[in-house]
C-alpha cells in the first residue's frame, strides 16, 4: 500500500500545548508509533510495556499508553507506542478513533461516512445482504465446485467426538 504523510499535533492526554509531527499514514500498524524521547519531552508516560511483532517478522517491546492527537482540528485520545527515535506512524486505532479513512490516490484522509458495527456476518463487510443465514448457506453451497462435499464425513453430528477428538467411531 502507497503511504504518505499527514500533519499530527501530539500532546499530553490531560491538555497543554500540541507539538506538530508529520507522520506517516500506517494502516498495516494497529497502533500509533511516535519516538519515546518526543513522548517524554512531552511528559506522556507509558501504561506498560507490551510486546509487538515487526512487518520482518521479528519481536520487540515497546512502552504503550495515551497521546492526545490533533488532526484537523479535532482532538482525541489515542493509544500510542513508545517507538524508536525515527518511527512516526499514525495507525489504524488513531484512524477509527477519528472516524477517517484513508484515500491512497489523492493521499489524504477523509471523515468516513458510516461506521460499521458487525455483531456477525462477513468479517470486513460493512453491507447488509438481506439474506437469513440458511439463505446464505444455500448460496455458498450452490457456489461450491462440483464434488467438493463428496469427500465430508456424512455422519458428523453423531460423530463429532471421533471427527474433533479422536474417540472411538461410533457405528449403526
Amino acid at each position: 500500500m502507497p503511504m504518505f504523510k499527514v500533519n499530527v499535533g501530539v500532546g499530553h492526554p490531560d491538555g497543554g500545548n500540541l507539538f506538530p509531527v508529520d507522520a506517516v499514514v500506517d494502516t498495516e500498524s494497529a497502533h500509533s508509533v511516535l519516538p519515546a524521547s518526543l513522548l517524554a519531552d512531552l511528559n506522556v508516560s507509558p501504561l506498560q510495556e507490551l510486546g509487538f511483532i515487526l512487518a520482518d517478522g521479528s519481536r520487540v517491546r515497546y512502552g504503550f499508553g495515551i497521546a492526545r492527537f490533533e488532526i484537523d482540528g479535532k482532538e482525541r485520545p489515542c493509544p500510542v507506542v513508545f517507538g524508536p527515535g525515527d518511527k512516526y506512524l499514525l495507525g489504524k486505532t488513531a484512524l477509527g478513533i477519528f472516524n477517517l479513512k484513508v484515500d491512497h490516490g489523492k493521499e489524504c484522509l477523509l471523515p468516513q461516512e458510516t461506521l460499521s458495527l458487525s455483531w456477525g456476518g462477513n468479517p470486513g463487510s460493512s453491507k447488509s445482504t438481506g439474506q437469513s443465514i440458511l439463505e446464505m448457506f444455500d448460496e455458498l453451497h450452490r457456489s461450491a465446485p462440483e464434488g467438493a462435499f463428496d469427500a465430508l464425513p456424512t455422519d458428523g453430528a453423531r460423530n463429532y467426538k471421533h471427527y474433533l477428538y479422536g474417540f472411538t467411531k461410533d457405528e449403526d
